[in-house]
């Protein structure tokens, strides 16, 4: 019927010329006619899904680095980072590599599929833009890293309140769920401390060093108080510097001279 075209497809050179129906085909095309004036190819499009994979790597460790602030700076636990490398005990040297194995989220693109255009109103002439796909990837929450965190702020609360009983309570319950064991003990000691000398009716003061102090003479102007006092409680040695604070504890009814 329409010997001008050649297969299944008609060439855009012959769009123009006239293309025969029989009567059944041309009433199903008069029915159809919008859809065929509007058609367009299908696009292909990729799928892109998101994936969590493990990721290993290795960290040297540095002069000054314990296994919390590692553990803190990759967001693990202390107890698995110390599961990995088969640690007995919080102790690391240097020039170690520890194996740390963290979750990261990535894009995986999947095979593309046909996606049929929207179909337009009949006679529609505006076409209409597909707006851009944009894809957010929310962060993953780790529970215990927030459970640890609320521990921390309720422990803060308690010293501020001078409730170092309950302090202690929330260290030693962040210790039991992973927190950085030399990180917490060192301050349940200094909530102890605290407790101590609130207990003993102490006053906490902190006093700048000056040119030519040392702490003999710092300590003389506080009676009761020892040089070994003075370096215990700052953790210091005898070398001290002009601008450097220090935590001292007055004795009751001492004065400052």
């Amino acid at each position: 019927m329409n010997p001008v075209y050649i297969g299944n497809t008609i060439p855009v050179g012959y769009r123009k010329v006239a293309f025969m129906l029989d009567k059944v085909e041309a009433l199903k095309f008069e029915a159809l006619a919008d859809s065929v004036y509007q058609w367009t190819p299908p696009i292909m499009v990729a799928t892109v899904v998101t994936e969590e994979v493990e990721e290993v790597i290795y960290y040297k460790v540095k002069r000054g680095d314990s296994l919390g602030k590692i553990a803190e700076k990759y967001k693990v636990p202390v107890k698995q980072l110390k599961k990995w490398n088969n640690l007995k005990s919080d102790k690391i040297s240097k020039g170690k590599k520890l194996k740390i194995i963290r979750t990261k989220t990535v894009k995986v693109e999947q095979p593309k599929t046909d996606i049929k255009p929207a179909e337009e109103k009949p006679h529609q002439k505006d076409t209409i833009a597909n707006a851009p796909h944009v894809e957010v990837i929310q962060p993953v929450s780790n529970p215990l890293e927030d459970q640890i965190e609320k521990l921390e702020q309720q422990a803060t609360a308690c010293i501020k309140k001078k409730d170092f009983n309950g302090a202690i309570a929330q260290y030693q319950a962040i210790i039991d769920l992973g927190g950085d064991k030399d990180t917490y003990e060192k301050k349940i000691a200094k909530a102890y401390r605290d407790k101590k000398s609130s207990d003993q009716g102490e006053k906490k003061v902190t006093y700048t060093v000056k040119s030519g102090d040392s702490l003999w003479t710092i300590a003389r102007k506080y009676p009761g108080v020892t040089e070994k006092d003075i370096m215990k409680w700052n953790k210091c040695s005898e070398n001290i510097k002009p601008g450097q604070k220090l935590i001292i504890y007055t004795k009751p009814g001492s004065k400052s001279k």
